[in-house]
């Protein structure tokens, strides 16, 4: 017979003391002999009621470390069928109305309309995705009809005041403070400089600024300026040439054609990779000068190329204060390759490893600035407009290509806004006994769908599958979003048992990128559906290395029946603004979804050992480098950005904000300088070549970063390093203090000045 339980509280505030025969124990008197715990006899069924008391009032999880609390979760959560991390469907909808319509009361019946909006315009192509269509271009939808009001025409702006009565209220507030009236002066000194410079009236500015602009000596643009003069003059000087000897004019076209060759073969590889490559992002080359030899005895091809003035642009939407991101004033390299593998691919139809040896190799005037621009690091938007360009070019192609009998040019269609994702059901997972259910991140939003359902009733073994039939809405404009779907476990804690990742560009410009059992199902309306393999907790299996069939292999971790569609919707309310980041939360970003695209890193190494390649080579130098690295540091605004806020004020066009940007650049003078870096030869012990991945571990870790890092903080130039980085710092800390200044101001004389935390500000 079990005896009741019965608590009692004894006199002196201490713990309560449990008695299984009715009665409260009485506490031991501090007279009384101590006893050893190990020779104190404990009831089981006390203990046990102890324990759970613990662990109700959450003493466990003060007591206990972590690895055994999280045995003792699980198996609870075994026992009395706990689940966390996965919410109900209703949650779903509600969180999801809320990204979608952050402003609107009744979100949820918005988010209702809006998907019977979708489903009457995709018709059976969405709900009925099995009627394939796999020969026919991606159709471009008309705009949905939109589900807002028509928007009220913006209200103008009052003139702002000008640059003089500014000046004066700032010389007013802060004349009591030594030296502030003079800061305005040589201020105001400084942009009437910056002014004479640009109308070429005034003499040369201050001795600060010709030592900035000394640093690095713009090189002499020789190219000739065609205007009607000259061409003119030359049309006049042909014609008695032509008259004389025909030949002698053809000769002189033909030398004049040889010297200009290497700007005309620089003009054709920018426009080449401008337009095919980099689907019309701005790429340049100066000059390129090629020289090729070859040797019989034995067989090698020497190649010698010289690249001059070679820029990669910032994204032109920014308006970064410098042009161009990463610049060089020359690249050269001597390379030779063995051309033995020819004659074995000859004699036996096998491809051999190609050895290629770059014997001298010599990068000059390298210039890297990372910019702050309009609260976007230039790294990001740099990548976004790549993939915006291209998903353009592959949409305007797909128009063009089912009107090519229209007498006119159809408009490009609008960019796609909205994702559209239906989770199927799940099968396959690694770890049995789970309740799994499917979280969609993009972005930094996460959305997670309810535990699915057990297929067949509660038996489980090893072709287990959950049935879900959930939806997600997420609003995505950048197509080089990445789309990250895992699949988590709700029993316990949530462990990630697959995942499946995909950049949205190739929603539009190949569907077919992607790990998926064939065949893929193409929808008519641009939709995707069918079943997309798992890779593991480590990514093994996540990246497509090549294309075909036979490359897409098994899932590591189970498979997911899925349907996707990125469209553009009309009936979407405008986005919210973006939330302000810093650079380096940009860049962590920037980072982790790299990572995602690349995939395991072992896989990588793999299958970059596997090209038929064998390279080395000889000494590599670097001179005369510069990177800027100090916008990274000065918080949710560029330093250039900064300095000149009151200029940019009252700018009223593209142009004038671009002569300050470059009068402000020209005197950039706080970057990491570094003249001369030389790395030593990487080849194999014999003289042979290395495979791809040996080769850029002994160049690039073994010897560029170590050595970067030591010039950089092992010398003066760890000063300049320091310096930029301070610097950052030191912007960052004074936005933050004309914040509380603004607040102060604002307060009358002091009284209730409002409270600025740092990171509400920055």
């Amino acid at each position: 017979m079990q005896m009741p339980i019965k608590a009692t509280r004894p006199p002196h505030g201490k713990k309560r003391l449990f008695s299984f025969s009715g009665q409260a124990r009485q506490p031991r008197s501090a007279s009384a002999p101590a006893r050893s715990p190990r020779s104190r006899t404990v009831d089981p069924r006390e203990a046990s009621a102890v324990r759970l008391q613990a662990l109700a009032r959450g003493r466990q999880a003060r007591k206990r470390s972590a690895f055994s609390l999280a045995a003792t979760h699980d198996w609870f959560a075994g026992v009395f069928g706990f689940e966390s991390g996965a919410p109900s469907s209703q949650a779903l909808r509600e969180r999801n109305a809320q990204l979608l319509f952050p402003a609107e009361e009744a979100c949820l019946e918005r988010l209702a309309q809006l998907r019977s909006a979708l489903d009457a315009e995709c018709g059976e192509a969405w709900t009925a995705p099995d009627r394939r269509a796999p020969h026919v271009a991606i159709d471009i939808r008309p705009e949905s009809a939109s589900l807002l009001p028509p928007a009220p025409a913006p209200e103008v702006e009052p003139p702002k005041a000008s640059y003089l009565s500014r000046l004066k209220k700032k010389a007013l507030y802060l004349e009591s403070r030594d030296g502030a009236v003079a800061l305005l002066q040589a201020r105001a000194r400084g942009r009437r400089a910056r002014k004479q410079k640009r109308r070429g009236a005034g003499e040369e500015a201050e001795e600060g600024v010709e030592a900035s602009t000394a640093c690095f000596p713009t090189p002499v643009d020789c190219r000739p300026r065609p205007t009607a003069r000259s061409l003119l003059l030359g049309c006049l000087l042909c014609v008695p040439l032509l008259l004389l000897s025909p030949l002698l004019l053809l000769c002189l076209a033909a030398c004049y054609a040889y010297l200009r060759l290497p700007y005309l073969l620089g003009w054709v590889a920018s426009k080449a990779i401008t337009r095919l490559g980099l689907f019309g992002y701005p790429l340049t080359f100066g000059a390129i000068h090629l020289s090729p030899w070859l040797e019989l005895r034995p067989a090698r091809l020497h190649l010698r190329l010289c690249v001059e003035d070679f820029s990669l642009s910032n994204p032109p939407s920014l308006g970064c204060p410098h042009r161009h991101f990463v610049s060089a004033g020359a690249v050269d390299f001597l390379l030779t390759i063995d051309l033995h593998w020819v004659k074995e691919l000859l004699r036996t139809g096998r491809l051999q490893p190609v050895p290629i040896h770059f014997e001298h190799t010599s990068v000059r005037r390298v210039k890297l600035y990372f910019e702050l621009t309009r609260g976007e690091l230039n790294v990001n938007g740099l990548a976004r407009e790549i993939a915006e360009l291209e998903v353009r070019a592959r949409r305007s192609c797909c128009a063009l290509s089912r009107s090519c009998c229209l007498p006119w040019r159809p408009p490009t269609p609008p960019p796609p806004n909205l994702l559209r994702l239906w989770v199927g059901a799940v099968r396959g997972l690694s770890r049995r006994g789970a309740k799994p259910y499917v979280a969609v991140k993009a972005r930094g939003v996460v959305l997670s769908t309810a535990t699915g359902t057990l297929l067949g009733g509660e038996g489980e073994g090893e072709g287990e599958e959950w049935v879900f039939d959930d939806e997600v809405l997420l609003r995505i404009s950048d197509p080089s979003t990445v789309l990250h779907v895992c699949v988590y476990s709700s029993v316990g804690r949530d462990r990630l048992l697959g995942q499946w990742v995909l950049t949205l560009k190739y929603l539009v410009t190949q569907p077919d990128y992607c790990k998926h059992a064939p065949p893929l199902t193409r929808s008519r309306d641009g939709s995707i559906s069918g079943t997309f393999y798992l890779s593991d907790a480590k990514l093994r299996g996540s990246a497509v290395r090549a294309l075909g069939p036979s490359e897409l292999g098994k899932g590591f971790s189970g498979e997911v029946d899925m349907r996707l569609h990125w469209m553009h919707a009309a009936g979407l309310p405008p986005p919210p603004p973006p939330k302000r980041r810093t650079a380096m939360e940009q860049l962590n970003e920037n980072s982790g979804e790299t990572a995602l695209r690349l995939g395991n890193v072992r896989e990588l190494r793999t299958a970059l050992s596997s090209l038929p390649l064998r390279l080395s080579c000889g000494e590599v130098a670097f001179r005369d480098v510069s990177v800027g690295i100090k916008d990274l540091f000065t918080g949710y605004k560029g330093d250039i950005e900064m300095d000149l806020r009151d200029e940019l004020a009252n700018c009223r066009s593209t142009s004038s904000r671009d002569r300050l940007y470059e009068d402000r650049a020209e005197e950039v003078t706080d970057v990491v300088n570094m003249k001369d870096l030389f790395l030593h030869p990487v080849a194999a012990k014999d003289g042979s070549g290395l495979d791809l991945t040996a080769f850029l571990d002994g160049l690039l870790f073994d010897q560029l970063v170590p050595e970067a890092l030591k010039e950089v903080f092992g010398t003066g130039l760890g000063g300049q390093a320091i310096g930029q980085i301070l610097g950052g710092v030191a912007a960052r800390s004074a936005e933050w203090a004309r914040g509380v200044r603004r607040g102060f101001v604002s307060s009358g004389q002091g009284r209730n000045i409002p409270r600025v935390s740092p990171k509400a500000v920055l």
